[in-house]
């Protein structure tokens, strides 16, 4: 949702490469040309120590509006201008580990580079069958304070849900790592 009025075709590029069988590395960016600027801009590493435990470094941005049309007063809170953007820097560090072969488990931290602060911290862990995968996740984010300068407290957030182990986990991973 790059263009004000009509679609914009926007060029990117997604790169992936493995220097050696254990190491992974990835980056994406999109280039808006009606603005002048990078909205999508991603850059990742995957060590694979073992077959059982593997770790990762992401960096991320995101400058774009969310939705191409503006607000109304009939829209609701959820139709506010302020919210229409996805403006965010940031750093994550996760370690991924499959300690037998019914069961794994994943913390990570994310670190806000534009305020300097915790952003998120988490952990998923997964119950393995021969073909499904029941994740349950769990996650702090940290209070902040939004465009429109309204505050969002901070929160714990909460979920699960069952995957085909045959299609992976579905968590989005912009990089097409490696999986066990």
């Amino acid at each position: 949702n790059y263009g004000r009025d009509d679609c914009l075709v926007v060029p990117g590029a997604r790169l992936r490469g493995d220097p050696d069988k254990d190491v992974s590395l990835a980056a994406r960016i999109e280039y808006n040309a009606e603005d002048n600027t990078v909205p999508v801009a991603d850059a990742g590493l995957q060590h694979v120590v073992s077959d059982t435990f593997k770790w990762c470094v992401d960096y991320a941005v995101r400058d774009f509006r969310i939705w191409d049309y503006s607000s109304t007063p009939a829209g609701g809170r959820g139709n506010s201008e302020g919210l229409n953007f996805a403006r965010f820097q940031y750093v994550e560090l996760s370690f991924e580990h499959h300690p037998i072969d019914w069961f794994a488990w994943s913390p990570f931290v994310r670190w806000d580079i534009r305020e300097n602060e915790l952003d998120c911290a988490g952990g998923w862990f997964d119950l393995l069958t021969d073909c499904l995968g029941f994740r349950f996740i769990i996650e702090y984010e940290n209070a902040y304070t939004r465009l429109n300068g309204s505050e969002y407290d901070r929160d714990w957030d909460f979920g699960f849900f069952i995957y085909l182990r045959a299609f992976g986990s579905g968590a989005s991973d912009i990089f097409y790592r490696k999986t066990r």
